[in-house]
């Protein structure tokens, strides 16, 4: 579902853009930085986003790939989900943004659960999530624990 629905914005984009135009690659929790929207390469490159579980102020240690931006030419020959599951292999714009995945109480995370299409998270996973748990598994490359952190400049000013 995720991809048929990534992949019907296409026709868009064949209609609408020119092949120079730049394109965004994103989910709607994925919020690029200053840096990744000044790019303006030839290529497809992907962006490392600082991830946070559940709140805000929850980060995991490590940045985690997440959206792509491309040419829309490049878009069009090769589909915007194959673009976007080939992020691990593009380069990388650092302090590419931030990524707020699974925010709100236990409640509203068993909600998007229900919502949800992310069919390669094991049902631990899913268990964690809808129980407020903190997102332990292989989706995040890591067995890595959100740690709190403060609010600072460095977030989107609409959180700071």
């Amino acid at each position: 579902r995720e991809h048929f629905q990534r992949d019907s914005a296409r026709a868009f984009l064949d209609d609408f853009c020119a092949p120079d135009d730049i394109i965004l690659i994103s989910d709607l929790d994925e919020f690029p930085s200053d840096d990744a929207l000044a790019w303006d390469g030839k290529e497809a490159v992907a962006l490392l986003q600082r991830t946070f579980h559940s709140a805000v102020d929850f980060e995991y240690p490590t940045p985690q790939y997440t959206s792509v931006i491309a040419r829309a030419g490049i878009v069009s020959e090769r589909g915007l989900a194959a673009i976007r599951d080939a992020r691990y292999t593009m380069p990388v714009i650092h302090h590419g943004g931030w990524h707020f995945s699974w925010l709100g109480d236990a409640q509203a995370r068993r909600h998007k659960l229900d919502l949800t299409c992310h069919l390669e998270m094991d049902p631990n996973e899913w268990g964690a999530i809808g129980d407020g748990g903190t997102y332990r598994g292989k989706h995040y490359a890591s067995d890595a624990i959100v740690k709190p952190v403060e609010v600072d400049k460095t977030w989107p000013r609409w959180i700071y």
